[in-house]
């Protein structure tokens, strides 16, 4: 099931409510319904051990709130360990680093930011540098440097630095703190996962293995091949698990899609789901409140982005890429003033007034892909060049809309009027303001 959003979403729990969030938006579920709700400035970034950290989408900066005290920071909150708190930090002379601090907000060190990658460990810090990555402890002194490639993939166990050899990598053990070796693997790494058990998911651009780590050796079992080999340049893999399956999200190429699901006690137990459609993998994923969910995006309008939800007793199918969408749908295209042109008339009738509003988004965002050009249109070819930009949406329920509903779909087309700079296509004319018409059953 899909759940569509304005903007990229994650995921959280709040009380008994699953919430999709965004900075532009959220939808909220209960138990009940999926039901719009206004955005919030500020949102929780980390949660353990009794220390939460927040962030602001607008004014930057991050609040943390520990039992005994609370800070905040103008800097950007990143990750934490069990000792330390990491931040995204820019001084006076606008140079950029990355700042660790303990939970009681003193400062411990810093680290420069050459590259754009980093992990963090309970009591380790990998950051990619010029020409290698530096893996430092938690007084800021380097343990090791590794040269070579920039790729690294990382599991509490274990840290795998690709070599100049795209298929081998080098393995650095933090409980040991220092390089112990080498492996080989079918292809270049997409990313790993560690296990319950201490085992090591892997994925390549062939297939998955599965890695176990005794006594300082890595044996490898190989668990799926893919039917082809991806291209490491281009795909793109995120990797959870819950409570039966491991599961491998794979955005192939932008336009082929892949979602594997390997059973964690038969590990020869595997399902595949391949398509190719509008949507495409966003990366965000995970399990909450007895769900799986994956953020998916648009791949022909940047920022409309939507998450899909299944549970752990599902099995991988089409199914899952069906839209949450109002039973009754009507489109069709309107007379209008100028010549040659027309508009689109969008008429939706449901019970569930939320549900007729992300319907109707739903529609809008497909029909600006087809009609309108700008930077956020990333569609191959624009088919429709006679829109004259009038939208009329009638939405039909016998429920009244709230504030908040009544403004969404203004506030949608807004965004992609005033952020992504969509017109429409043939037409010297701008985005013309919905038209909404609210009628009972």
């Amino acid at each position: 099931m899909l759940i569509n959003i304005l903007g990229i979403p994650d995921v959280e729990v709040d009380g008994d409510a699953i919430v999709l969030r965004s900075m532009e938006a959220r939808v909220s579920f209960d138990g009940g319904a999926w039901r719009l709700v206004p955005p919030i400035e500020r949102y929780q970034r980390y949660d353990f051990n009794g220390v939460k950290v927040y962030r602001f989408y607008n004014k930057g900066g991050s609040l943390v709130v520990a039992q005994d005290c609370s800070w905040s920071r103008k800097d950007d909150f990143v990750g934490g360990g069990v000792g330390y708190a990491l931040f995204f930090s820019k001084n006076e002379a606008g140079e950029y680093s990355y700042l660790a601090c303990d939970w009681s907000g003193c400062e411990l060190f810093s680290v420069p930011v050459e590259g754009s990658a980093l992990y963090l460990s309970s009591n380790l810090l990998a950051v990619e540098g010029k020409g290698g990555w530096d893996v430092y402890d938690m007084q800021g002194q380097v343990i090791e440097r590794v040269d070579g490639g920039s790729q690294a993939l990382f599991c509490y166990s274990l840290f795998f630095f690709r070599c100049d050899r795209n298929e081998r990598y080098r393995i650095f053990d933090p409980s040991q703190q220092r390089l112990t070796g080498t492996i080989d693997f079918a292809a270049p790494l997409l990313g790993v996962h560690q296990l319950p058990g201490g085992d090591i998911f892997a994925v390549d651009c062939r297939g998955i293995s599965l890695l176990k780590h005794q006594g300082g050796e890595v044996e490898t079992k190989r668990v799926f091949d893919f039917e082809h080999e991806l291209d490491h340049r281009y795909a793109k893999a995120s990797i959870w698990r819950d409570d039966r399956k491991v599961y491998v999200a794979i955005n192939k190429d932008y336009d082929n899609q892949c979602l594997v699901a390997v059973d964690l006690y038969q590990f020869d137990n595997v399902e595949v789901l391949d398509w190719l459609n509008d949507w495409a993998v966003a990366g965000r994923c995970g399990f909450v409140a007895g769900m799986n969910y994956l953020a998916l995006k648009r791949r022909s309008l940047l920022a409309d982005g939507a998450i899909m939800f299944w549970r752990p007793e599902q099995t991988l199918s089409l199914d899952l890429l069906t839209s949450d969408i109002s039973p009754s749908v009507q489109v069709s295209q309107t007379a209008s003033e100028a010549k040659g042109k027309h508009g689109y008339r969008i008429e939706v009738r449901d019970e569930s007034i939320s549900r007729a509003v992300r319907t109707v988004a739903l529609e809008i965002g497909r029909l600006l892909s087809e009609t309108c050009g700008g930077m956020y249109n990333q569609a191959p070819e624009i088919i429709d060049k006679k829109f004259d930009g009038l939208f009329h949406v009638e939405i039909i329920s016998a429920s009244a809309p709230d504030e908040y509903e009544r403004s969404y779909l203004d506030k949608y087309l807004g965004f992609f009027r005033s952020e992504g700079g969509l017109s429409p296509a043939g037409s010297r004319g701008r985005m013309l303001a919905l038209e909404v018409v609210w009628r009972d059953e």
